[in-house]
């Protein structure tokens, strides 16, 4: 900001400085310019990867941000000089690998169809919307019901359109060409080929289908001893798995006073610079933290309801072109312009600055948890919290497969992983989570246990019951399917066959065109055993009668077979993970770490 307020004044000392150095360059170096080549290092470029130059700046930047995540990870610690160049190998090595990946991409005119945007953006909200209070539930926890609600309405489309616009130029398409499959994979020509038969196939069909709870009761019949002999029979299934206890202490980031107090004087600091005669529009471009700032700071017109309802009640009695500000608003600083004015609506622009939790903040933050964690370790949890003035969350019991706790959030990767390792009266932490760190004390562990048959009675008979009722939709399918077996082709007898299966209530339905890994219906979703059914049978043939726990019993009369002309191996794949590790670990990334056809000039730019 020093630098800002000198602007004016420093502005015919740098024209001396850069005429200088024009001069310096044609005198000093002009004499050997038209004779003599200039190396790439004396250009900044530190590699040339397969013919592709690559700048010093940007292998410096990504050093930079790589060994600023580091030290925010390690603390207090230095990193010695092997580890730093660890860091600057890391970097180098996926530079290359990036390099080459797009290439690969561009090379094999590889691509995701917009099936594939549509899902990423049902299932990665943008970062603005995760941050949305308004997205939460009663639990604080985001919610995707409202988010599809949201990405469903027509209103917001011009939003998301963009959003999909960014993750198409943000997320490289991880899809892989058939034949990197067929190398990494342990397949005959004859099975690979049937694979690929099925994965270029479009299925549709007729079926009849039976649900369990379709099922009437009064249909189904049971003994109390055929309820105990399942218990017996399947006691793993009512096992519960180790349970554990936790003390927490979080340690949630909340911006400081200093870090509210500098991005106040930062629009200070614009203020001042439109004292000295600088365009409101130039700094908003330059100083914004909003996204209108490439447009000069203008957000159009507002109203006093709507997502700048403040700024119209701060700025209704203004005169047009006054500058207000800086004043608070949710996170953030304005200062705001009247442009013009009607009725109901006024022009405004603004300049914005977050408040942002500064890096100091952060680490002040874990230092804090450290403390507590090391005092903790060798006194009493909850007396240690109490004197310092933190609350204490108690989990209550939870099982080790849970996927929350009270206190800690999603339960995933590594605090699961720690979780796990603990043992009873550990103090574990600080761990970083979801806004914040915590630091925990293993309170108490229950040991996996078979409850007792009496304590899970209710529950071994609704299994049992639905075992009943799904072996007599099978029953009654098999009745059905005598009906329509002569001509299945025809709806009378499909209509017939629901009439011969009541009380029960059957579906018959006519699915959707599916592929080997495509969505069915509403009614089947995307059952595997449906699907192995469905794909196993000739064109116009009738299948025999299956039943699977989760859709029920059915059988499938095969009305068509098309191909898909609009294969995408990446969407064909997209769940048989195994596959990508296989091909990742045997083939791709050999050919993406390599060295060969690389230039490399870092001994001209790095120590060693």
């Amino acid at each position: 900001m020093f630098m800002q307020k000198l602007r004016k004044q420093t502005k015919y000392f740098l024209w001396v400085v850069v005429l200088g150095f024009v001069l310096w360059i044609a005198f000093d170096l002009g004499g050997s310019l038209g004779l003599k080549k200039v190396k790439p290092w004396q250009k900044g470029i530190v590699a040339k990867v397969d013919g592709k130059e690559i700048p010093y700046r940007v292998f410096e930047a990504q050093y930079q941000e790589a060994l600023q995540d580091t030290l925010k990870n390690i603390g207090e610690r230095t990193l010695s000089y092997e580890e730093e160049n660890k860091i600057k190998d890391d970097v180098w090595q996926n530079m290359l690998s990036e390099i080459r990946y797009r290439e690969l991409m561009k090379k094999r005119k590889i691509r995701f169809n917009d099936d594939v945007y549509l899902a990423l953006m049902q299932s990665i909200p943008p970062q603005e919307i995760l941050k949305d209070t308004t997205f939460r539930d009663s639990t604080g926890q985001f919610d995707f019901k409202k988010y599809r609600q949201a990405l469903g309405n027509p209103r917001n489309a011009n939003y998301f359109i963009n959003y999909e616009y960014r993750l198409r130029g943000e997320i490289i398409p991880r899809e892989i060409n058939a034949i990197d499959i067929y190398y990494a994979l342990d397949m005959t020509d004859a099975e690979f080929q049937k694979f690929l038969a099925l994965d270029t196939e479009i299925r549709k069909c007729k079926y009849f289908l039976i649900k369990p709870f379709d099922v009437p009761d009064s249909l189904v019949h049971y003994t109390e001893d055929e309820v105990k002999h399942y218990y017996n029979l399947h006691q793993e299934d009512f096992k519960v798995p180790r349970q554990y206890s936790l003390l927490v202490v979080r340690f949630p980031i909340k911006p400081s006073s200093s870090d509210t107090i500098n991005a106040k004087e930062r629009l200070e600091d614009v203020l001042f610079s439109l004292s000295q005669g600088d365009t409101f529009e130039l700094l908003a471009k330059e100083m914004s933290d909003d996204p209108s700032g490439k447009n000069g700071g203008d957000i159009g017109w507002i109203k006093d309801s709507g997502k700048y309802a403040f700024l119209y009640s701060i700025l209704k009695k203004a005169p047009i072109d006054t500058v207000i500000g800086p004043f608070k608003n949710d996170g953030a600083f304005y200062i705001a312009k009247k442009v013009e004015e009607k009725k109901d609506s006024m022009h405004v622009k603004i300049i914005k600055s977050n408040i942002k939790v500064e890096d100091q903040t952060v680490y002040d933050l874990r230092n804090d948890a450290s403390n507590f964690a090391e005092e903790a370790r060798n006194a009493d949890f909850q007396e240690v919290a109490k004197e310092n003035g933190y609350r204490v969350i108690k989990t209550g019991y939870f099982k080790e497969n849970a996927a929350f706790a009270r206190g800690l959030g999603l339960l995933r990767g590594r605090i699961k992983a720690l979780i796990k390792k603990g043992k009873k009266g550990d103090i574990v932490g600080p761990i970083k989570v979801s806004g914040g760190f915590v630091v925990f004390e293993v309170e108490d562990i229950k040991e996996p246990y078979t409850p007792p048959y009496d304590s899970v009675k209710m529950f071994v008979e609704k299994q049992v019951k639905w075992q009943k009722k799904l072996q007599k939709a099978e029953e009654l399918a098999k009745k059905a399917r005598s009906v329509v077996i002569n001509k299945p082709d025809s709806s009378q007898l499909w209509d017939s066959a629901k009439v011969v299966v009541k009380p029960a209530r059957a579906t018959v339905a006519e699915s959707r065109p599916f592929s080997i890994t495509g969505f069915v219906d509403y009614n089947v979703g995307n059952n595997i055993k449906f699907k192995t059914v469905a794909f196993s049978l000739k064109n116009k043939e009738l299948s025999d009668v299956y039943s699977d726990d989760r859709i029920g019993a059915f059988f499938i009369y095969l009305e068509n077979i098309t191909e898909n002309k609009n294969i995408y191996p990446f969407v064909v794949n997209m769940k048989k993970s195994n596959l990508f590790n296989s091909l990742f670990e045997q083939n791709l990334m050999k050919e993406l770490a390599g060295t060969s056809n690389v230039k490399d000039y870092r001994e001209y730019f790095l120590a060693k």
